[in-house]
């Protein structure tokens, strides 16, 4: 009896014992696991707050530019529906009707993206600006094309020591002269002449020529075009802020409403422009 009482004592003794053993370890295992997730938390610099980036453009394109871009875009979607040659040609003919009523003979402050800028052996630039849906206006690329034209940019010209600071994908404003087509030869179909060579790409990939000149870069904020007032809400018969002086650089807080009103910020006042006046 008294040997049973002794093995029972020594069997409770040894499972306090694990038990114990087995708590130390647990208490020191989450002790470590702690020290090592605040060392890590610590050590991760707190990145600081990036400002927040107008996502609001304005479309300051001329009323000519809208009115050119929707007629290739107009034909574009025709050429693409038909299903047969003719059809394609008559696509291309009442485009050049259109662009005959149209009547664009200039471009004035155009906007585009300036897409290809290279030089001829005599060193004078060439240059292809893309406006929207892939439609371009550009120079010849050579001299012989340009015989008659002269299209091509000197180098010892103002507009070519101009262009030399802008580089390629640049947003610019661009001014020149179209060429009235004399309906001759093997680019016959469109009022403006229009560089391809072919039906397709005349429709699908319009490249026509221009004589550039001007051509700027434009800011990336938009800025006034004259002495502005900025009202509290968007009408002009609403209440003054302040007058904001032409030149100044504006924030856009949301897109122009359809009677051309946009809300901005300048310096600590928000209020309404009308969208006529400003430009980048």
């Amino acid at each position: 009896m008294a040997n049973q009482t002794k093995k029972l004592f020594f069997t409770i003794l040894a499972i306090g014992a694990f038990i114990s053993l087995m708590y130390t370890c647990n208490v020191t295992s989450n002790s470590n696991s702690s020290t090592s997730s605040e060392s890590t938390v610590s050590s991760t610099p707190i990145q600081p707050a990036q400002p927040i980036q107008s996502t609001f453009t304005l479309d300051i394109r001329p009323d000519g530019q809208k009115a050119f871009e929707k007629i290739i875009s107009d034909h574009f979607n025709e050429f693409k529906k038909a299903d047969n040659e003719l059809r394609q040609s008559t696509a291309r003919e009442n485009r050049r009707k259109a662009l005959e009523q149209l009547n664009t003979r200039t471009a004035t402050d155009w906007i585009g993206t300036l897409t290809g800028m290279t030089t001829t052996q005599a060193g004078s630039a060439h240059i292809e600006i893309t406006l929207n849906n892939g439609l371009k206006v550009s120079t010849w690329n050579i001299q012989a094309t340009d015989i008659g034209d002269n299209t091509l940019i000197p180098m010892n010209s103002a507009l070519y020591t101009k262009l030399s600071n802008l580089k390629k994908g640049a947003k610019v404003k661009f001014s020149g002269s179209f060429f009235i087509n004399n309906r001759t030869g093997i680019i016959q179909a469109d009022f403006l002449k229009e560089k391809s060579v072919t039906l397709r790409s005349a429709m699908m990939n319009p490249d026509f020529l221009i004589k550039f000149s001007d051509i700027s870069l434009l800011g990336e904020k938009p800025i006034t075009t004259a002495d502005v007032n900025l009202k509290a809400a968007p009408s002009a018969q609403t209440e003054q802020i302040t007058t904001i002086s032409k030149g100044t650089e504006v924030v856009l807080l949301d897109n122009v409403t359809s009677d051309g009103w946009v809300k901005t910020r300048i310096g600590l006042d928000e209020g309404y422009i009308n969208s006529q006046f400003l430009t980048y």
